[in-house]
């Protein structure tokens, strides 16, 4: 029996890696929205920028005409 070792049973245990895991996927989830929200801002300026020159043209078209 001296050679026999006791057998350590670990119960428990920290959730580091866990809270650690959900913390990077939180971060990620707002860099992503952070991002998307700056694509959809350039998108924007970009619809109101082409529609500013279509009004611009066509004014210059009615102004052009030939009455």
């Amino acid at each position: 029996m001296p050679d026999e070792k006791p057998t350590v049973i670990k119960t428990g245990g920290s959730n580091l890696g866990l809270i650690f895991v959900a913390l990077a996927i939180a971060l990620a989830a707002v860099v992503a929205f952070m991002f998307y929200q700056k694509e959809q801002s350039n998108d924007d300026a970009v619809t109101e920028a082409a529609t500013a020159i279509g009004d611009a043209a066509k004014d210059v078209g009615d102004a052009v005409k030939p009455k």
